[in-house]
């Protein structure tokens, strides 16, 4: 079990470019995953879609936290309205989110809440894996419950991903994201007259290799009420990806004005980017030998230096002192 917290420490990220695609194995929601989430008052403004973007959130600010654990169905209130569930979310100790997560689907069965218990009878398809930039679905969900009346839930979610690039959040750079929007619309009928309606844009930012959004931006419409808010993550513990596909050896590490790398690699290239993913040297690599990278010059801090090969990528993190 791991228990992330957030606002403690500066969260240190590979800085890639490529297309994040997610998997059920690399953004699936799973038992014993435990978060502890900042909340954040959204001003409702979104920031453009695309490639290679760079969202800057680095401005919003956390009014409260709050924990975000993956727990087992069957431990849940009302858990036999939800048999089709294997984790449930569960938010700030108040409400639950039910999901049946699979190799292929991430479906929401149901919600509860204050006492209230809303299976779905047609669940809600929230994610399909694999997904990658430009993938999108639509999707019919609902359900009956009782809430003081019987209610009959009905809509539909369409799901986009609809950008990927770097996330800047307050205390954390964040490359290797893709951003999925999530549309949901939806109402709650009692004897086949609508006394709700739904109209809600969710964006959630996933990073590849955490369970879970590291932000989530909602825009709630129902009459006349509009509601925004946001939640984040920083996980400084996930965020270096080793993809040890070829030997790659950096050294000192600290170092103070130059570093060698020694690599088995040859027609390949070597990279070395600052934290918020500046290109900051860059050199092909023609065969084998050790190669001397001086960035006396260049601010301390962290440096990702990333060695490119026809067999793969390797990326490894430096401080310069």
């Amino acid at each position: 079990m791991k228990r992330i917290y957030i606002l403690v420490n500066v969260l240190i990220s590979t800085a890639a470019f490529a297309q994040p695609t997610l998997e059920q194995s690399n953004v699936g929601e799973v038992i014993g995953d435990n978060y502890v989430t900042s909340i954040t008052d959204w001003d409702g403004v979104i920031s453009s879609g695309g490639s290679n973007q760079t969202w800057d959130y680095s401005n919003i600010v956390a009014t409260s936290t709050s924990p975000l654990d993956h727990i087992n169905p069957n431990t849940c209130p009302s858990a036999g309205s939800f048999v089709n569930a294997n984790v449930s979310a569960f938010y700030n100790n108040q409400s639950y989110v039910h999901l049946n997560v699979t190799a292929t689907d991430n479906d929401v069965v149901g919600q509860y809440a204050s006492g209230v218990a809303i299976p779905y009878s047609d669940p809600e398809k929230v994610l399909k894996y694999p997904f990658t930039m430009g993938d999108s679905f639509v999707d019919s969900f609902g359900g009956t419950f009782f809430n003081g009346a019987t209610f009959v839930r009905d809509g539909n979610v369409t799901v986009t991903a609809d950008g990927y690039g770097t996330l800047i959040l307050p205390n954390s750079t964040i490359t290797n994201v893709l951003r999925v929007k999530v549309s949901e619309d939806y109402g709650d009928a009692v004897g086949g007259v609508e006394v709700y309606h739904y109209n809600i844009d969710i964006y959630k930012f996933y990073k590849p290799g955490i369970n879970t959004p590291v932000l989530t931006l909602t825009h709630i419409e129902y009459g006349t009420v509009v509601i925004n808010h946001g939640a984040f993550i920083d996980d400084p513990s996930l965020t270096i990806e080793e993809n040890n596909t070829q030997e790659l050896s950096v050294y000192p590490n600290p170092f103070s004005t130059n570093f060698t790398v020694e690599t088995t690699t040859d027609n390949g290239k070597i990279e070395v980017f600052d934290i918020l993913g500046n290109l900051v040297y860059y050199t092909e690599v023609v065969e084998q030998n050790n190669v001397v990278i001086d960035l006396d010059n260049n601010e301390s801090g962290i440096y990702i230096v990333r060695v490119t090969s026809s067999t793969g990528v390797n990326d490894m993190k430096l401080v310069k002192e």
